[in-house]
């Protein structure tokens, strides 16, 4: 099966069964002028199971782009109330963002007691699940390559090209930019954490993902687990449920 992670600003993907997976090079998600031709040498697969949190303009050219290649129509996954041993605490479970739910459901399988998953991405996703597998909440913020650019795009002179942390002392502005939207990401979430541990205690079991989390797990002062794939994981997880 084709499992697709279709988020703000990248695809990414991989080919999974029940027991392997194999995860594929992401790519530039551009809306309606998405080019999935890196798929191009994909084997036909058997069905093909997407998170989308990028809206429709992706979704619909990709159902497109599977009808004509393969023959297919993606299955579009929702947050459901429950799944994998974790309770939705949404009113409306379909609410919850599908990535938040599945990289939770997929931390689930395979950790005992409470902790707390962060999606490190065009946005930073903080939520906290307790032992017994309810999720308890989070929050959402600005990821550190997005609120690098709102500010370099709010002031014109001001330029950063690359995302590096080159420590609190900088004496140049491009690396002081950079360096900033690092730093300040990760003690917003380092104080998110502490309020999680109020309520789950402090042996909170932490797990990162995302396409910034290796750059965030680096400058954190806990101890980590850096999962990049979690999304995928709980794809391949709720697929292989479905199919049961």
């Amino acid at each position: 099966m084709l499992l697709i992670d279709m988020g703000n600003s990248r695809v990414k993907w991989a080919l999974a069964n029940e027991s392997t997976r194999d995860v594929g090079e992401p790519f530039a998600n551009r809306g309606s002028d998405t080019d999935f031709s890196l798929l191009d040498t994909v084997p036909r697969p058997a069905k093909i199971v997407v998170a989308n949190t990028a809206g429709e303009a992706c979704a619909s050219i990709f159902s497109a782009w599977c009808n004509r290649v393969w023959g297919l129509a993606p299955q579009f996954l929702k947050s459901p109330a429950c799944q994998g041993g974790l309770r939705n605490s949404y009113a409306d479970p379909q609410a919850l963002g599908v990535d938040r739910w599945l990289a939770m459901v997929a931390a689930r399988q395979t950790r005992e007691g409470a902790f707390a998953v962060v999606d490190c991405g065009t946005a930073i996703t903080v939520d906290a699940v307790s032992s017994d597998g309810d999720f308890l909440g989070g929050v959402i913020s600005a990821g550190p390559a997005t609120s690098l650019r709102a500010l370099t795009n709010a002031v014109n002179h001001l330029r950063a090209d690359t995302l590096e942390y080159a420590g609190a002392l900088n004496i140049n502005t491009a690396s002081a930019l950079a360096s900033g939207a690092l730093i300040f990401a990760v003690g917003g979430i380092e104080r998110v954490l502490l309020e999680f541990e109020d309520t789950l205690g402090g042996d909170l079991h932490v797990v990162l993902t995302g396409g910034d989390s290796s750059q965030i797990a680096d400058l954190m002062d806990r101890s980590v687990e850096h999962c990049p794939h979690l999304v995928l994981e709980g794809l391949q997880f709720a697929a292989g449920q479905a199919s049961e």
